[in-house]
């Protein structure tokens, strides 16, 4: 059946960490979980019927209900590259590039083809360095870096040093060794960075800042180009534009204590300090134990204190992540992490019965980031898994479940259904058995072992 004509239109999605109250489905009358049953089977027909376009719509719908969910991924990037349509097709390819390598490299291929050399070298980049290097995928890339290394020089006699520095990066990214594109590189943006030196702050601050805003269009990453703007930007008291400037620097030199410290320092000003303590966290930034640090970790208690007291626990838990991996040693404020564990226990309860899925999962999933040990937050997100059929990270948790206590049932017997909708029928029984070692006559785990011991 050969797919219909029709035009493809992607759906989009918007996600705010701090608001997950909107959620998709396909039909207001069913659940969440129903959704997702809906929704795995809508794409399954539509691919067995090659129906491509139906296939977009199948994925994205599933996407927006979960948005990892690794088979949409695949098949949606599968369904753009057979359509031959390569509206967004960067983006969907690069979401799936961790999973889909050599799907990806037919999508990078196919925008070589209509020379989109930039699109194509990105998708290339986004490949994990554990992805096969294929001897094809190297002469791809030769290729690419060539075009950028041609593209970029045309537009440097065309007056455009912006944009060859951008396409030379690119194509020395996919070809380092390229001296001739090295050469041509380090000398714009010396060249720029010369110009920069010579003007001066304090008798024309507007030359002052164009200037070294030039050598970071050209070089996004020039620590001095950063660090002369955010001290430029910070003396005319912009702080916001400056606390930008110094996040960026942070991300170069984690290491650097000065750098860390004018990064809070700025966010205590901008009321800024739980997104300062999240990159600080992101990067592996220590948090230092002075008075900014102290400050900064005061600053987002109080919010965490605050969010208790309104009985907002999403937001609290997450307070308390932020705080625990700030270095903060919060056993010493009135049992904070019972109240927070209690309450999130109860808000999750609540969600669940509401129907709220993705809230009470991504509640969770803090609770497990909090303590990766949670036997609670562990079973309900085993069990999330299992539901919209994500096997392998059901598996996962369960078998974590499992290490944590050995003796329970449910663990192990989640365990061993998972690994059958695997086809792992050995590690199936293996986990049965352990199960019927802990509680004999399991009805479940006795019908594993009696159906698949003999095969496995």
């Amino acid at each position: 059946m050969k797919a219909k004509s029709r035009k493809y239109q992607p759906k989009t999605q918007m996600r705010n960490p701090e608001n997950v109250s909107a959620t998709a489905s396909i039909s207001p009358d069913l659940g969440f979980f129903e959704s997702v049953v809906s929704a795995h089977r809508e794409l399954k027909v539509s691919w067995k019927q090659r129906d491509y376009v139906r296939v977009g719509d199948a994925a994205a719908t599933l996407l927006a209900l979960i948005p990892d969910n690794q088979n949409a991924l695949k098949l949606q990037l599968k369904a753009a590259i057979r359509r031959g349509d390569d509206t967004d097709l960067v983006a969907t390819a690069r979401a799936a590039a961790a999973i889909a390598a050599p799907d990806v490299q037919s999508a990078a291929h196919q925008l070589a083809a209509k020379r989109r050399w930039e699109d194509a070298a990105t998708l290339l980049l986004a490949l994990p360095e554990n992805a096969e290097k294929t001897e094809q995928r190297e002469t791809l890339s030769r290729r690419i870096a060539a075009q950028l290394a041609a593209a970029g020089l045309q537009a440097k006699n065309e007056g455009d040093e912006e944009k060859a520095a951008r396409l030379w990066q690119l194509g020395l990214s996919l070809s380092p060794g390229d001296a001739k594109m090295k050469r041509r590189l380090r000398q714009l943006i010396h060249a720029a960075a010369v110009k920069a030196i010579e003007a001066n702050f304090e008798t024309d601050a507007n030359t002052y800042i164009r200037t070294w805003h030039g050598v970071l269009a050209l070089s996004p990453d020039h620590s001095t180009a950063l660090k002369r703007l955010a001290t430029a930007y910070e003396k005319g008291g912009h702080n916001e534009a400056s606390l930008e400037l110094w996040a960026r620097l942070v991300r170069l030199t984690p290491e650097n204590p000065s750098v860390v410290r004018r990064v809070l320092r700025l966010a205590l000003l901008t009321n800024q300090e739980l997104d300062a303590l999240v990159l600080l966290a992101s990067v592996g930034a220590a948090v230092p134990d002075d008075k900014i640090g102290e400050a900064t970790r005061r600053a987002v208690f109080l919010q965490l204190r605050e969010f208790l007291r309104t009985h907002n626990y999403l937001l609290a838990a997450h307070r308390f992540s932020v705080l625990k991996k700030s270095s903060l040693d919060l056993s010493r404020y009135d049992n904070i992490e019972e109240r927070v564990f209690r309450g999130t226990v109860r808000e999750y309860k609540r969600l669940m019965k509401d129907g709220s899925v993705k809230e009470s999962t991504q509640l969770a999933e803090l609770v497990l980031d909090i303590d990766s040990n949670n036997q609670f937050a562990l079973a309900n997100l085993a069990q999330y898994s299992f539901k919209v059929t994500n096997f392998e990270q059901a598996v996962s948790y369960y078998e974590r479940l499992a290490s944590v206590d050995g003796s329970n049932v449910k663990a192990w017997i989640g365990l061993a259904r998972s690994r059958k909708k695997l086809g792992d029928l050995p590690a199936a029984v293996e986990a049965a058995r352990r199960c019927l070692s802990i509680e004999p006559g399991n009805q479940i785990a006795e019908q594993i072992v009696t159906a698949f011991a003999p095969v496995a």
